[in-house]
């Protein structure tokens, strides 16, 4: 009795984690945050991001970005302006790596 009992009581309160509270009847907006070709890039490349200097076009600026804690400092960003939001990877994660990325096998 004991034996099925346990694995009933774990799928039930499983379940019932998975109900929505009642809400209004009015749509739910949900912001996607969306990623795709990470690579593997746990670290930011040494330059950071290359762009053209808003203040004379002729010359070019290096700014921090890449990598994984920058990634994850924008999504926490995102996700604080929108508590509806989901986070989607959309392929080329892992191919490609990087040496510190592919030394911990992705």
């Amino acid at each position: 009795m004991r034996t099925t009992t346990l694995p009933a009581l774990l799928i039930a309160a499983l379940l019932a984690g998975c109900a929505a509270p009642p809400r209004d009847a009015g749509p739910l907006q949900v912001k996607v945050i969306a990623i795709n070709d990470f690579h593997g890039n746990l670290k930011p490349p040494a330059s950071g991001l290359r762009i053209r200097d808003p203040q004379d076009r002729s010359k070019t600026v290096d700014i921090p970005a890449g990598g994984a804690e920058h990634l994850a400092s924008a999504v926490r960003e995102l996700r604080a302006k929108n508590p509806n939001s989901v986070f989607v990877a959309a392929g080329d994660l892992v191919g490609a790596s990087p040496f510190l990325s592919a030394l911990f096998h992705d």
